[in-house]
């Protein structure tokens, strides 16, 4: 049986931690990657069943950076404008963020398992 503690934890894990989720997954199977890289390849991933938002991504990626489990850097990149630079932001996972992203596959296995068992009991 689930207690009331982890009944809060699960009930927030279907919003803001299923991104975090899929956002340090897909940075651990990279070394860098862009934000619109993150938005694409997770609804790459998810054959176009989940996809973030920039408006919603963006200030993610700013909360996990004040975490300290995954880092920032500025890059110059050519624009199409011949001539022109232009920076783009592009994230990597940390030591810190690899040890949440097994935090958070572990919950979400306990989740599945949850719910899994209460979909059995219908069926």
């Amino acid at each position: 049986m689930v207690d009331s503690e982890s009944a809060r934890e699960y009930n927030s894990y279907l919003g803001k931690d299923l991104s975090t989720l899929l956002i340090l997954s897909t940075l651990s199977a990279k070394k860098r990657s862009s934000t619109y890289e993150l938005i694409r390849d997770i609804k790459t991933k998810t054959n176009n069943k989940i996809s973030l938002r920039a408006g919603t991504i963006y200030p993610h990626m700013e909360k996990l950076e004040s975490l300290g489990v995954i880092n920032k850097y500025v890059e110059d990149t050519p624009s199409r404008s011949e001539g022109v630079i232009r920076q783009k932001s592009v994230y990597s996972i940390t030591q810190k963020g690899l040890e949440m992203l097994r935090e958070k596959m572990r919950d979400w296995n306990d989740l599945q398992f949850i719910i899994n068992s209460l979909l059995a009991n219908e069926m």
